[in-house]
């Protein structure tokens, strides 16, 4: 049997992928945009693949993995207004993950819905008072 003895010692002998860089999050009333830089050191291979996990209280809320390119992606599913959530994000190559980046985000105040929440109350209570 023939192996490539060059492809097989550089796989294991090479690290893992950095951190993904500069990571920017901009929060939404129920959505999240993610923005990123690639990993100073790609361990050799180039980046095939990011993964990001939202989580809340330690559950995984959504999930998403992105091409290498562009290094961008908004979650529009699962998330709740005025909430901190925690997202991870590594890249992966052939050989292997990499090391993950954290932040935590907190998605912002729905004031299309506050508005209208306040509306409603204003109503109700002058209909309260009368």
């Amino acid at each position: 049997m023939y192996f490539n003895l060059q492809v097989l010692l550089s796989r294991s002998c090479l690290g893992p992928p950095t951190p993904p860089r500069n990571i920017t999050t901009t929060p939404h009333c129920n959505c999240l945009t993610v923005a990123w830089e690639p990993p100073i050191d790609t361990g050799g291979f180039p980046i095939s693949l990011y993964i990001q996990e939202v989580s809340f209280n330690g559950t995984v809320v959504t999930t998403a993995n992105v091409g290498s390119s562009p290094r961008t992606y908004t979650f529009t599913r699962h998330l709740k207004p005025n909430t901190e959530y925690k997202l991870i994000l590594f890249g992966k190559t052939v050989a292997r993950k990499g090391e993950s980046a954290e932040v935590l985000v907190k998605t912002s105040v729905c004031k299309y819905i506050y508005s209208i929440k306040m509306k409603q109350l204003k109503q109700s209570s002058k209909y309260m008072t009368q």
